[in-house]
């Protein structure tokens, strides 16, 4: 039989209700949680019976929620100094935390604060991705950060709450995924870490994934390439022979980023890879002329992004999130 522990930054001497979740235990007040959750309200106004559970002479109550999201979730609640609003930095494990707690218990304000955060990773716009990839100011940066192996760690549990309450983050959460080595992707899309085993993928989720993952690949490969050879010869170029060999350098240079990122590589700006260095070996007719292929083949890709995962267009999208967050900076 486990043992539960108490929280020592949650348990409160005076406080009148034990709650258990995880066999961790946390003292607090009953009146906070009623006044901040319809469903705690509702749910410790119910008669109890005579012979309840109790938990150092207090009302125990045992919920079904892990103990580090519970753990957030009544920091947040006890602590005005611990969660606070975007753009103030937090951890993205706190983030995912709160969100489901404060969901399951209906807590909007909690609600909506961690829903900025997260989506504050996940821009909506080519615009937004762009300024993400570059040097953005405070208030328009995310708020959160991980490591790139933390990150297919919690991808499946951020895909998972996405479906339900941030639909409009789901497109680039399943976008950066297809950039994961495929055993990352295998990892992701079965969620084979630790408790996240819970957020795995559906099978028609997952052949949905694949089917989307597939095409973002075939288009990225065929639209990148058209945008660097297409046309072949570019009307009023002032050095022919010179611009060919540049393209052709060009070319070469994109063919072995898209070996080594096959399904990102469009969607990066020219300032991302080393194509820019080389522009200036272009005529003044034809170097412009492929920054402008280049940046249309981006938008198009962008704008396709969320059908290849049969999820809606952007414009419904952002929408949702106007309708969910009201205006943000991101």
């Amino acid at each position: 039989m486990s043992i539960s522990e108490r929280s020592e930054e949650l348990w409160f001497s005076d406080g009148n209700i034990v709650l258990e979740a995880g066999h961790r235990q946390f003292k607090v007040f009953h009146g906070i949680l009623g006044a901040r959750s319809t469903i705690f309200r509702d749910m410790l106004a119910m008669p109890q019976p005579p012979n309840r559970e109790m938990a150092d002479g207090c009302p125990l109550v045992k919920l079904p929620d892990a103990a580090e999201d519970m753990t957030a979730f009544l920091k947040a609640i006890y602590d005005s100094s611990f969660f606070l609003p975007y753009p103030s930095p937090v951890d993205i494990d706190v983030v995912l935390g709160i969100l489901a707690v404060s969901d399951k218990y209906d807590v909007p304000d909690l609600r909506r604060r961690a829903l900025v955060h997260l989506s504050s990773g996940f821009p909506t716009t080519l615009a937004g991705r762009d300024l993400q990839a570059s040097n953005p100011p405070p208030l328009e940066r995310p708020s959160w950060r991980t490591v790139s192996q933390h990150a297919v760690n919690l991808m499946p549990r951020i895909v998972y709450l996405a479906r339900f309450l941030a639909p409009w983050i789901l497109p680039m959460a399943l976008y950066r995924i297809s950039g994961y080595q495929a055993d990352e992707v295998y990892q992701s899309v079965l969620a084979v870490f630790d408790r996240n085993a819970e957020f795995a993928f559906t099978e028609e989720q997952a052949r949905t994934f694949l089917a989307g993952h597939t095409s973002l690949v075939r288009e990225t490969t065929s639209s990148t390439i058209a945008a660097y050879t297409s046309p072949p010869s570019v009307d009023g170029c002032l050095t022919p022979e010179n611009c060919l060999l540049r393209r052709i350098t060009i070319l070469d240079l994109v063919q072995r980023f898209l070996v080594q990122t096959p399904s990102h590589f469009t969607l990066w700006g020219l300032h991302e890879t080393n194509v820019e260095a080389l522009l200036p070996q272009l005529c003044a007719i034809c170097a412009p002329e492929l920054q402008a292929t280049h940046k249309a083949a981006r938008q198009s890709l962008w704008d396709r992004v969320p059908g290849m995962f049969s999820l809606p267009p952007w414009s419904e999208l952002e929408q949702l999130k106007l309708e969910a967050l009201g205006s943000t900076p991101f």
